[in-house]
C-alpha cells in the first residue's frame, strides 16, 4: 500500500483489477521478499525420480546463482542444478553447485524488443559460450526469434522454449538452423480445452507439436514450466503419448509419441540437448529406479512406479520397504 503502483498493474475504467503483468521485480521489492527454501520442492521432485533441475527464470543473475549454490550446499536442493538467465549470470563466481545454462530471452508478442538490440543480445550470449533460450508461446514470438537468430548466426545450443505454435515452415527453419526445442507436453492435458476454445481454429494443428519435430531431426526435450504447470514429468509423458485434453479431446494424434520417445524427452543432457544420457561405467549414478519393469510401466506412465532416486550415487528418495538401504558417499 505504501508503494507506487507499477505500469504493469492493470486498470480498467480507472479501477485496479488486481492483475499484475511482468512486475516480478516491483512485487519482490514491495514485499521485501526473499527466495524460498527449496527443501519441499526438492523432496517432491525426488519422489518423481527427478535428478536434475534447470531454472529458466529470465532475471537470474549472480545474486540468484549464490542463492542456488547455498541451497545445494546446505542440502536443501538435492538435484543437480543448471541456471539460465541474464548475460550477467556468466559473471557469477564459479561453483561446483550449479552449471551455467543458456541466456534467456523472454518475449511478449504485444511488446517485442528492438530487433537490433536482440541480435546484439544473442551475439553477446554466443561470445560467452552460451546458447540462446527464447520463450516462444505464440507464432509472432517464434517468427521474431527465428529472424533474430538468422541475423545473429545460430550456434549449437540455441533453443526454442515452448514452440507453442509451430507451422510446418517454422519446423523446417528450426531444423535447418540446428535449433533444439524444449516443449511442455502436459499443457495439452492441462490447457488443451482452453486452447481449443480460445485459439483461432486454423492454429489448432500447430499447437504444442511433438512428433513432427522428431521426424524433422530437431532435438526435442521437455520441461515443466513450473509453477505454471505440473512438476510431475510422468504426467507430461502420459500427455505426450495420449495427446488428450482434460475433457478427453485428442489434439492431433499424429503428434503423439511412443512411451520410449516420451521418456527420452527427460534424458537429454541439460548442457547439450542433442545428447541422451545413458547408464555407463564412469558417469555419475543419477538414477530413477522403478518398482516394476519398464515394459510394464510404459503402459501406465505414473510416478507411482518410482521406488528410489539417486543423485551422484546418493539416495535422495527411497520408497522400498526393505532394509538395508545405505546412503553412498558422494
Amino acid at each position: 500500500a505504501k508503494t507506487a503502483p507499477p505500469a504493469g498493474l492493470e486498470r480498467i475504467d480507472g479501477q485496479f483489477t488486481g492483475r499484475l503483468f511482468d512486475e516480478d521485480g516491483w512485487l519482490q521489492a514491495a514485499l521485501a521478499s526473499q527466495p524460498p527454501c527449496l527443501v519441499d520442492v526438492s523432496a517432491e521432485l525426488a519422489r518423481y525420480g527427478v535428478t536434475g533441475v534447470t531454472d529458466m527464470s529470465p532475471r537470474n543473475d549472480p545474486a540468484i546463482a549464490g542463492y542456488f549454490a547455498e541451497q545445494v550446499a546446505s542440502g536443501a536442493l538435492l538435484q543437480h542444478c543448471t541456471l539460465a538467465g541474464t548475460l550477467a549470470l556468466a559473471d557469477a563466481p564459479a561453483s561446483l553447485h550449479w552449471q551455467l545454462g543458456p541466456a534467456k530471452l523472454h518475449l511478449h508478442d504485444s511488446d517485442l524488443p528492438d530487433f537490433d538490440q536482440t541480435v546484439n543480445f544473442i551475439r553477446a550470449a554466443h561470445d560467452q559460450g552460451r546458447g540462446l533460450a527464447s520463450h516462444c508461446t505464440t507464432e509472432t514470438e517464434l517468427v521474431f526469434t527465428l529472424a533474430t537468430l538468422e541475423t545473429a548466426g545460430p550456434v549449437r545450443g540455441d533453443r526454442i522454449e515452448h514452440a507453442g505454435i509451430a507451422r510446418d515452415d517454422h519446423i523446417v527453419m528450426i531444423a535447418a538452423m540446428g535449433l533444439a526445442v524444449v516443449s511442455q507436453p502436459h499443457f495439452i492435458a492441462e490447457r488443451g480445452d482452453h486452447y481449443l476454445s480460445e485459439v483461432a481454429p486454423e492454429l489448432h494443428p500447430a499447437l504444442y507439436r511433438l512428433a513432427s519435430f522428431i521426424e524433422s531431426g530437431v532435438p526435442l526435450a521437455a520441461g515443466s514450466d513450473a509453477p505454471f504447470g505440473s512438476l510431475d514429468p510422468w504426467e507430461a509423458m502420459a500427455s505426450a503419448v495420449s495427446r488428450q485434453t482434460g475433457s478427453g479431446e485428442v489434439m492431433r494424434q499424429d503428434e503423439a509419441l511412443t512411451a520410449e520417445q516420451a521418456l527420452a524427452l527427460y534424458l537429454a543432457d541439460p548442457a547439450d540437448l542433442t545428447r541422451q544420457r545413458t547408464i555407463a561405467v564412469g558417469v555419475p549414478a543419477d538414477l530413477c529406479l522403478l518398482s516394476c519393469a519398464w515394459s510394464a510401466a510404459r503402459h501406465s506412465l505414473s510416478s507411482n512406479h518410482v521406488a528410489a532416486t539417486l543423485v551422484s550415487g546418493a539416495i535422495i528418495h527411497n520408497r522400498i520397504d526393505q532394509p538395508p538401504f545405505v546412503r553412498l558417499s558422494r
